[in-house]
């Protein structure tokens, strides 16, 4: 599935830019790995009870992705976090302006939320962007965009689920567990989930404000 082209060519801030024929369209089914959200273009969400490893590419890859284009990867580890490893990536020959350059961003964070501490990826491949990207904890998502000046070809990652060793460990009895301090995270918008296995007669579990089940 790929766009047909004319010869007519523009000129933007010193670069070609290609004008299609046609609307791109977006290719979906570019892997079985996934869930792909209701009612929506382009948002996936990958689950470790589902496939522990995979692949995921931009719309129409390897062909030129479309513009005006938003896409959402969600990865979700049970127990485990997500490393994501980017084999192709083109997304234009420059990443400057910065309001309109094609991007793929990465968080730790549900619901749009930034993460200050992750880069963005934009241009062309570098040494820096084949190395692998791990997850804090059990979530992650990437994020695609791109404006309305180019079509690239786009990128093509891997993910792989790993086992998250720092939510996984053993206490003896009549011990206690701070989640905040051993789980290295903060309780602002996040979900907390405990998994208990015992042989005892009483279990006391108290919950901090703003932990919700």
């Amino acid at each position: 599935m790929h766009t047909q082209w004319t010869d007519t060519q523009v000129q933007w801030n010193g670069q070609q830019a290609r004008t299609p024929t046609q609307q791109t369209r977006i290719q979906t089914q570019w892997t079985r790995t996934h869930t792909q959200w209701t009612n929506t273009e382009c948002r996936f969400t990958f689950n470790s009870n589902r496939s522990l490893s995979g692949y995921f590419t931009s719309p129409n890859f390897p062909g030129y992705y479309p513009r005006f284009t938003e896409c959402h990867y969600k990865f979700i580890g049970q127990n485990h976090k997500v490393r994501i490893t980017f084999v192709e990536y083109e997304l234009g020959s420059r990443c400057e302006p910065k309001d309109r350059v094609d991007y793929v961003d990465f968080s730790n964070f549900d619901g749009g939320a930034q993460d200050k501490k992750m880069h963005k990826f934009c241009g062309q491949m570098t040494e820096r962007m084949r190395e692998p990207i791990q997850s804090d904890l059990e979530f992650f998502r990437v994020t695609f965009k791109s404006n309305s000046m180019y079509e690239g070809k786009g990128f093509n990652a891997t993910y792989e689920f790993v086992i998250n060793e720092e939510t996984t460990f053993s206490i003896p009895p009549n011990s206690l567990v701070d989640t905040a301090n051993t789980m290295h995270t903060s309780y602002i918008d996040n979900k907390c989930y405990c998994i208990v296995f015992y042989l005892v007669l009483t279990l006391t579990i108290q919950f901090l404000t703003g932990c919700t089940l």
